[in-house]
């Protein structure tokens, strides 16, 4: 697979990312046939489908992810960790 790198996301990651309303039909579908082995979470991501699944995610932080007191929730860590796992070197 050209210019893809590999990225490993648990079961409940990858529920997530398939079940959430704010990732559009298009990315849900590229996340689908992205994944190589639901055993280990194995996803082989391109630059563009990286950049767009961080930005909603990053979006989404800013919407969820902390609670009355801007504490980060657990949802919001959760997104957190995503997002971090998603820079490209």
């Amino acid at each position: 697979m050209k210019d893809e790198k590999e990225f490993k996301v648990s079961a409940s990651e990858l529920r997530y990312l398939q079940q959430t309303p704010f990732i559009d039909k298009p990315l849900k579908r590229y996340l689908e046939s992205a994944v190589v082995d639901l055993a280990t979470g194995t996803l082989f991501l391109d630059r563009l489908c990286v950049d767009r699944l961080r930005e909603a995610l990053t979006i989404h932080l800013a919407n969820v992810g902390f609670d009355i007191d801007y504490s980060v929730s657990e949802e919001g860590r959760q997104i957190e960790d995503l997002i971090d796992r998603l820079y490209l070197n």
